[in-house]
């Protein structure tokens, strides 16, 4: 449970991190790169997570759900926005993490697929796959690296 509780941080996080993306092009520090690209580093800060153990396995099995909540911050460490992300256990000791940002004038979707491993310190890359408000039609990706047991800094790429 321990494992799978903090694999599926490391996922909420990066799908904070877009969040954070989102919030960025409302202010955050923001780079501009060719034909529109934008690009920003964001930090991701978990507030709660809750392991849904519906298999009644101590390991965790496919269809348990891990549910995390993240602060999401800019480069000057001011909160932008929060990520809520569902990941579910799936086969091939897998997680499937779909999450939500809430930002300033509007949301951020997204969704990933991380290997189930408390110990993995690989970035996760997360699709952006859209949005609501101001950023209506958002794609791209972001890829988040753990920085510490609760912490991840996280490069979002919109496109």
């Amino acid at each position: 449970m321990k494992t799978l509780n903090r694999s599926l941080g490391r996922v909420l996080m990066t799908a904070m991190v877009a969040g954070l993306v989102a919030a960025a092009i409302g202010g955050v520090s923001l780079a501009r790169a060719g034909s529109g690209d934008r690009t920003m580093t964001l930090t991701e800060v978990e507030t709660g997570a809750q392991f849904v153990n519906i298999t009644n396995t101590p390991q965790g099995g496919p269809g348990d759900q891990i549910v995390l909540h993240r602060i999401v911050k800019n480069a000057a460490g001011d909160r932008v926005g929060a990520l809520n992300v569902v990941c579910e256990v799936v086969l091939g000791h897998k997680l499937l993490c779909n999450g939500i940002y809430r930002l300033p004038g509007g949301t951020i979707t997204g969704t990933a697929q991380d290997v189930q491993s408390e110990s993995s310190t690989a970035p996760v890359h997360i699709a952006i796959t859209g949005g609501t408000g101001r950023y209506d039609n958002a794609s791209g990706q972001i890829t988040s690296t753990p920085t510490g047991e609760t912490t991840t800094q996280s490069v979002v790429d919109l496109d």
